[in-house]
């Protein structure tokens, strides 16, 4: 038999030996093997990740080095390559979507909310070791400044991630990491924000065990927490344009305020983007009950209901996908439009003042984004299958690593390119790329499988479940098909 063996692997291709090897090391499974996870997920994951990679290349080969003209090349193009930033907020909608997929469940089917303990230890393995470890080499080679005796009080600020509330940590030592600081701060929040809905569905609901009852007042709360995100989004903008007075009664509640509910008061795109993290929610919400097995408790009073959603959603995931797609379009040139007045005049700046922009763009982001996410959770084979694609998985695997290294390494690209003027454009851009697939990419890998695969695999360890040796004949345990994507699925949440 062992013999058989060796010889079934000499036989196999060095390429899928390979392939197979990543796949043993990132997924933990052999090449092939099905897993109960939304694999789509990961390749949207992905997507996400390069926007932004596409984003900050776009932005550094115009600014720092003179690669590109966006006011010289068609406004299409600019737009897009421009706006690449707005993955942040797919990588919200994701979160909000993967962690909520429990606490769903739970309030719509009246059973246990999910333990707080287990929450927390997940999300502490899964985003801080590989986080500090990264802050500290990245403090070392680029931003030893943060080394000297009147930094180290910002170091607080780092190591709590409230580095995006304060104005001597914001968008310092690496750009990108305010957002983890957003993202960090949402999972604070996640389960009082869980609490708190199950509470008000109880209380409104408490004469009725229908899921399809509960599911409004679930719609109803997660609708009020993207208002609360639109309307501290303008508030903090307003207190930033027209600051309290020291003197005033208000200004320590509006100081509050600003730290733990919008960001530093410094030029910047800030705020909580409650809203994108409540639009997840509610496609959360949505897909639970439109996947719940027929037999779960408390389901059979609405399974026409519940069969009748996942039946209309199937029906018009092509519809969504396409009006997703064309939602963003409108939106990237609209936000093209308003970063400069000569770009697209009839929606510029001179036109449409930027408070009418500013305050309603992260959620006219999150419905463009939220529409293609329930598309492609309810489409065809067809579509899912390119975000299935396995190395688009992998770098979907990969993206919390990419997301926090790609812009520190891109620095060497740029000081060539400054150091090489007089190379074409179109080379001194092709390098940033190939210094990403040969030098970002193996990095990032080594960096998964040193500190973030093994931490994670701790906290998975640490909240394990006993099983249970007698199950109570009162509770119906979930099916297979809905309890394992939730599990596993939300271990990977996050940029």
């Amino acid at each position: 038999m062992q013999g058989q063996q060796q010889l079934t692997a000499q036989r196999t291709p060095f390429w899928k030996r390979g392939i197979e090897t990543i796949s043993v090391l990132l997924e933990g499974k052999k090449a092939g093997h099905k897993q109960q996870t939304i694999g789509a997920l990961d390749g949207v994951r992905a997507i996400a990740c390069m926007m932004v990679v596409i984003f900050h290349t776009a932005l550094t080969t115009y600014r720092s080095v003179p690669l590109w003209a966006p006011l010289k090349t068609f406004p299409l193009f600019s737009a897009l390559a421009l706006a690449g930033d707005t993955g942040v907020n797919l990588f919200f909608i994701l979160s909000g979507f993967l962690l909520f997929l429990p606490y769903a469940s739970s309030i719509l089917y009246q059973k246990p909310l999910p333990g707080w303990r287990r929450f927390y230890l997940r999300r502490i393995f899964r985003i801080l070791p590989v986080y500090y470890v990264s802050f500290i080499i990245m403090v070392f080679v680029y931003a030893p400044q943060f080394l000297q005796l009147d930094r180290w009080p910002d170091w607080l600020a780092f190591l709590t991630l409230f580095m995006d509330s304060s104005a001597t940590t914001y968008k310092e030592v690496n750009g990108p990491f305010w957002t983890l600081a957003v993202e960090w701060q949402f999972y604070l929040l996640l389960p009082l924000i869980a609490l708190g809905i199950a509470v008000i569905v109880n209380m409104i609901s408490r004469r009725s065990s229908d899921a399809r009852t509960r599911l409004k007042v679930i719609v109803g709360c997660l609708l009020a927490l993207a208002a609360w995100g639109v309307f501290s989004r303008w508030l903090g903008t307003s207190l930033h344009a027209h600051p309290i007075p020291t003197t005033s009664r208000l200004y320590w509640p509006s100081t509050l305020f600003m730290f733990f509910g919008f960001g530093a008061s410094v030029s910047g795109l800030h705020g909580k983007f409650m809203e994108n993290f409540a639009q997840g929610m509610l496609i959360s919400t949505l897909y639970t009950y439109a996947t719940t097995s027929a037999g779960q408790k408390n389901v059979e009073a609405s399974t026409g209901s519940v069969s009748a959603l996942a039946d209309r959603l199937k029906r018009l995931s092509p519809y969504l996908f396409s009006a997703g797609l064309l939602w963003l379009l409108l939106w990237f040139l609209w936000k093209y439009a308003m970063s400069n007045a000569k770009a697209i005049p009839a929606i510029g700046p001179k036109v449409i003042p930027h408070i009418y922009f500013d305050i309603p763009a992260e959620l006219g982001y999150g419905i463009g984004y939220g529409a293609l996410v329930l598309a492609i959770l309810f489409g065809g084979p067809r579509l899912k299958s390119f975000f299935e694609w396995q190395p688009l998985r992998w770098l979907g695997l990969l993206s919390y690593g990419l997301y926090m290294w790609h812009l520190p390494l891109f620095q060497v690209c740029t000081e060539f390119a400054i150091a090489h003027p007089t190379w074409p454009p179109l080379l001194l851009y092709s390098f940033y790329w190939v210094w990403f697939i040969v030098v970002t990419l193996p990095g990032v890998f080594l960096l998964y499988l040193a500190i973030e695969r093994p931490f994670i695999q701790i906290g998975a360890r640490l909240t394990r479940s006993r099983p249970k040796q007698v199950a109570s004949p009162a509770e119906e345990p979930l099916t297979k098909t809905q309890e394992a994507p939730q599990e596993s699925a939300k271990s990977e949440a996050g940029i």
